[in-house]
Formats: C-alpha cells, sequence, structure tokens
C-alpha cells in the first residue's frame, strides 16, 4: 500500500508467472464486492489496486486465467487494512444523492486547502461521496488526462503522475519569474 508516500488508499500487487496469464482481482471488505479484470496475458505484473475507502478490511483474491482457459486462485489470499483519514482531512458531506441521474464513475476534487500554507489534498470520492482515493502532493491538479494519470501544477512546473504516485513527467519552466496562473493545457509531441 501507498508505494510512494503520496497516495496512501492506492496499492500495488506485483506477480510474476511461469507461463502468460491474465489476473482478475475479487476484492472485498465483506459488505462490498467487486472484481476487477485485466485482460493482457503476461508473466511480469504490476498492477494498481484502487478504490479503496479509509479505515476498512480487505480480503483479495488474486485469480489467475491461462490461454487455455483454466484457473487457479492463489493462496492465502492478500488482506490489506487502509488507513484512517489524517486528522487535517477535510470533512465531506453529501446531502443530496440521486446516482440514477449521475454519471458512472468517480468524483475529483481538487486540493481542498485547510488553512494557509497547508498542501492540501486531491481527493476522489464515489457516487455516495465517500473517499475512495487521496493524493498529499503539494500543487494544484487541473484534471485527469484521457490516460488515467493526473496532471498538477506549481509556479513554476507542470507535473503528471499516475495513481498510485509516480511521478511520469514534469516541465519546469525555464524562466524562474514567469508563474503558471490560468488553466495548463498539455501536449505531448512525438
Amino acid at each position: 500500500m501507498d508505494p510512494n508516500g503520496v497516495t496512501p488508499l492506492a496499492g500495488l500487487i506485483q506477480l510474476e508467472t511461469d507461463e502468460p496469464v491474465r489476473i482478475t482481482l475479487q476484492v472485498s471488505d465483506g459488505a462490498d464486492n467487486r472484481t476487477i479484470e485485466f485482460a493482457e496475458f503476461s508473466s511480469q505484473f504490476a498492477v494498481p489496486l484502487l478504490g479503496l475507502k479509509p479505515a476498512t478490511d480487505y480480503t483479495i483474491d488474486v485469480i489467475l486465467t491461462d490461454r487455455h482457459n483454466q484457473q487457479q486462485v492463489l493462496t492465502p489470499a492478500l488482506t490489506v487494512t487502509t488507513p484512517a483519514l489524517p486528522a487535517d482531512f477535510p470533512s465531506i458531506n453529501v446531502l443530496v444523492s440521486e446516482p440514477g441521474l449521475m454519471e458512472p464513475g468517480y468524483t475529483m476534487m481538487a486540493r481542498f486547502v485547510r488553512a494557509a500554507g497547508d498542501p492540501g489534498y486531491t481527493i476522489i470520492v464515489d457516487n455516495a461521496g465517500q473517499e475512495v482515493w487521496y493524493s498529499t502532493l503539494a500543487g494544484l491538479t487541473n484534471y485527469q488526462l484521457d490516460n488515467g494519470n493526473l496532471l498538477y501544477r506549481t509556479d513554476n512546473d507542470v507535473i503528471e503522475i499516475d495513481l498510485l504516485g509516480n511521478q511520469v513527467s514534469r516541465m519546469t519552466l525555464a524562466d524562474p519569474g514567469t508563474r503558471l496562473t490560468h488553466d495548463t493545457k498539455y501536449t505531448t509531441v512525438s
């Protein structure tokens, strides 16, 4: 869990097999169950474990499926207890929720700042307003890119991170006196 020290509710499962397989994760907290399938065959995996709620015990069954559709459930199952939210974490209260009228997926709230000088949190919640991801990275989050990564900006940098907190790319302005003050556009040049 928290492989980079900045995403406490995110984890990484690493696995190596002797032949190519697909991985399926069955994640359960005792009340809610969900299945996450990774379609590609490989023999080396580093798969993210995302969407976990704080202060919750989870059991994760890892299921391997080979090219002949034979399955094997790895034992023992993985177990994870996620940490509680920090004491200074903002309180989120949902006043009205109408899931039938909502877009599917999660909602990201960028840079909740509690006090002057506090770098704040970037928070992702489910459709009930329950925290399922947050980052302690400083900076402003502009938006989620098409590849799923997040684009952060500081006064002089534009930083792309993945949901495990890995820095994917960074662009520093050549003139340190120039400050980014408006929406950042990000284009990859090949």
